[in-house]
């Protein structure tokens, strides 16, 4: 049985591995990105507004065995600034192979997927 320590601290360490991988892929640095201090409400990553640009994401970290996950989308929605689409995390929180999800949604996604698709066809007709 876990303690509301261990809970917690396996909560921040999933948050931190977040945010380091935002961190990496947006190419933010550690005045632009950081995980909440204590018991500090909102996000589960704090992002400056200038980051929060780049990123457009109010994300929600969950890592549990059990997720609800339209609880988990109605809390992030709470966290979520003007401009931005909510967004969870989340990965099965017992050990093994499992691997890390988030769900946004679907304009989001689509929006995404047909930005990549231009930039391929634009790649493709510059060579």
């Amino acid at each position: 049985m876990s303690t509301v320590r261990s809970r917690i601290d396996k909560g921040r360490k999933f948050q931190k591995r977040v945010m380091e991988a935002i961190k990496e892929t947006f190419g933010l640095d550690d005045e632009q990105i950081r995980c909440p201090i204590g018991a500090e409400t909102g996000a589960d990553v704090k992002l400056t507004k200038q980051a929060m640009k780049e990123v457009r994401l109010s994300i929600e970290c969950k890592d549990k065995k059990r997720l609800n996950i339209f609880e988990a989308i109605e809390q992030s929605k709470s966290n979520c600034p003007k401009g931005c689409d909510e967004a969870v995390v989340f990965k099965r929180g017992d050990t093994g192979a499992y691997k890390t999800y988030i769900c946004v949604p679907l304009e989001h996604y689509l929006d995404i997927r047909r930005a990549l698709l231009l930039y391929e066809e634009e790649k493709d007709d510059s060579n």
